[in-house]
């Protein structure tokens, strides 16, 4: 659609496979529908009867659901099995949990449902069951459907209104019905090198991937999900498909401003530049049955020009929206995800963040790269619960395997360390001289012998008849 100019209203589509997950969506037109009216199909079931279930357009549309199955509909929600939320919104002032980070739009704005315009806001978490088909009385075990989401009205063209963001994070919607490219829109003020993008093929109804810019390309952390084999294209960390929406960080206030030259036309286009060398951690932790299952990472780099204060260069971390184990790093009180340092010089110290792990078993998986390339000797982590140290490898990996139980001292968030320990220099002891000078006939014999030479490859003897001039 980049390629070609439309007058009037349009309709644009955005297919859904049939996979329960929650989704961050944004919509590229200026419309005057509802929520309801476009990605409900303008109806709404007020009970939970199957053969009371409102499809009018099959292959369309999705439930809504609020918390009030008996009263909700009045402001455009459906009725739904368990009393929840399946669209929310992000609150900023409340961002501190993954439960409270996202609430029902009645809790910001009172008396607002789906009923509100689909303009409202840059982006919502939406929970798609699947088509309006679905039974909802099945609720989990109901079949996944494909659908199709649609909205009308006209397509947003052009340089778009900077979207001004405060301390924190801040949603950003994908303003035009193309692809963009992030390394190309513009950001001011305290907007950070980092974004966020809800991945629903991360565990089981999606989570958080961390984008960092490595100088050349965006790369994902965690990794995988959409973005391993056998979805992943060339270049596709770099994109934002149309409909979705992202997260941004901002120190202080700032703005982000997405022009037509962001649009993506190809998005398989892939520059392979080579990437500066950085001293850099990777920490991976995973649930581990009969095998092992990504749960999350964190990644600390080292470089001359990083600095060990928390600051933009440094990527909080954005909880899942439906809570869970995580893995983040405490600097400073802030819990982070990546994290910007100075090249090591003296003993330091990574402090992991090990939030709400249940009774089971888990690994740590610790990638070094390099970081045995200046002054650190060694590394270890430290384990508070079982008073353990375990060597790490600075330039390989190293798995550790650990379970939490019912003792609460087991699953404390703060029972992980990393350590650093800088190589011990030895300085040499001062060279010690033993001189003699004595008479013999007429001349003057000069001996000496040393201690502790080290790196001397010669002596130079100078005589002087007054002790001022040699």
């Amino acid at each position: 659609m980049a390629l070609n100019n439309f007058n009037g209203m349009v309709i644009v589509e955005r297919y859904i496979p049939g996979h329960r997950a929650w989704r961050l969506l944004s919509t590229p037109l200026v419309t005057t529908q509802t929520i309801n009216q476009a990605w409900q199909e303008g109806v709404r079931n007020t009970n939970l009867l199957l053969d009371s279930n409102k499809n009018p357009f099959p292959g369309y549309g999705t439930h809504i659901t609020g918390i009030n199955r008996t009263a909700d509909f009045a402001i455009g929600y459906d009725a739904g099995p368990q009393n929840n939320f399946s669209l929310k919104i992000h609150d900023r002032a409340r961002a501190t949990t993954a439960v409270d980070g996202y609430q029902g739009i009645q809790h910001l704005y009172p008396g607002k449902g789906t009923d509100t315009l689909l303009n409202f806001l840059q982006g919502y978490m939406l929970f798609v069951r699947g088509s309006r088909s679905t039974n909802m009385n099945l609720n989990t075990t109901a079949p996944p459907s494909n659908t199709v989401l649609r909205a009308q009205g006209f397509l947003k063209t052009g340089t778009q209104p900077g979207v001004l963001t405060l301390d924190g994070f801040n949603v950003i919607g994908n303003p035009f019905a193309a692809t963009i490219d992030m390394r190309r829109i513009e950001k001011t003020g305290g907007v950070s090198n980092f974004f966020y993008l809800y991945d629903t093929r991360l565990g089981t109804i999606g989570d958080f991937q961390t984008f960092l810019w490595n100088g050349t390309n965006y790369v994902p952390l965690i990794g995988g999900g959409s973005y391993a084999t056998p979805y992943a294209t060339p270049g596709s960390t770099n994109f934002i498909q149309s409909g979705h929406a992202f997260f941004v960080q901002s120190v202080g206030t700032g703005s982000v401003i997405i022009k037509e030259a962001a649009k993506e036309l190809t998005t398989n286009s892939m520059i392979f530049s080579p990437v500066e060398q950085k001293q850099e951690l990777r920490t991976n932790l995973y649930t581990v049955n009969t095998s092992a299952s990504l749960l999350d990472a964190a990644l600390t780099q080292f470089s001359d020009d990083g600095n060990n204060a928390v600051d933009g260069d440094d990527a909080t971390k954005i909880s899942a929206i439906s809570g869970g184990t995580y893995l983040g790093m405490l600097r400073d009180g802030k819990n982070l995800v990546i994290e910007r340092r100075k090249t090591i010089t003296a003993n330091d110290t990574i402090f992991y963040n090990l939030m709400s792990a249940s009774k089971r078993n888990y690994r740590f998986e610790f990638i070094a790269d390099h970081i045995n390339a200046g002054d650190v000797a060694n590394g270890f982590l430290e384990d508070a619960y079982l008073k353990t140290n375990t060597p790490v490898n600075l330039n390989g990996t190293t798995t550790v395997d650990f379970t939490v139980n019912a003792d609460a001292a087991s699953s404390a968030h703060n029972r992980f360390r990393l350590i650093f320990e800088v190589k011990l220099i030895v300085l040499p002891l001062p060279a010690t001289i033993h001189l003699r000078a004595k008479l013999q006939n007429r001349d003057i014999v000069v001996e000496w012998t040393t201690e502790n030479e080290e790196n001397i490859t010669s002596y130079e003897v100078e005589t002087s008849a007054n002790g001022l001039q040699f």
